[in-house]
């Protein structure tokens, strides 16, 4: 029996399992409805290629985001915008602070820039 599978959305996920089934030689289709593929939600989501910055109350998190970066920029290095500064601010009542965020950064050896605004 000759089965096909049908893989709704050209996001990352989506592409990933299409080009993933396709070398195993498995019969598959995938459908977007954009005019582009990456143009839905993983444009949306870009934000979720860091390095860890984002996750400052957990070192763990922090360290498995910079380790998924390498595997996913093997497969998606075309697809990653580099060239363009990251800002990252504390606000007031943040449960983080400056402080503690540069503590954090440091841990983690993410590389940091102290800037007035």
């Amino acid at each position: 029996m000759n089965k096909k599978i049908a893989i709704i959305g050209g996001g990352l996920f989506g592409l990933t399992i299409y080009i993933t089934l396709k070398k195993r030689g498995i019969n598959c289709h995938l459908f977007e409805k954009k005019k582009n593929l990456l143009s839905g939600a993983s444009t949306n989501n870009l934000n979720r290629v860091h390095f860890g910055y984002h996750y400052p109350r957990d070192n763990l998190t922090a360290k498995q985001s910079y380790k998924g970066y390498s595997s996913f920029r093997k497969i998606y290095e075309k697809a990653i915008i580099s060239n363009f500064k990251n800002y990252y601010f504390i606000a007031k009542n943040s449960k983080v602070s400056f402080t503690k965020y540069l503590k954090f950064c440091r841990e983690n050896k993410l590389s940091y820039k102290k800037i007035n605004i």
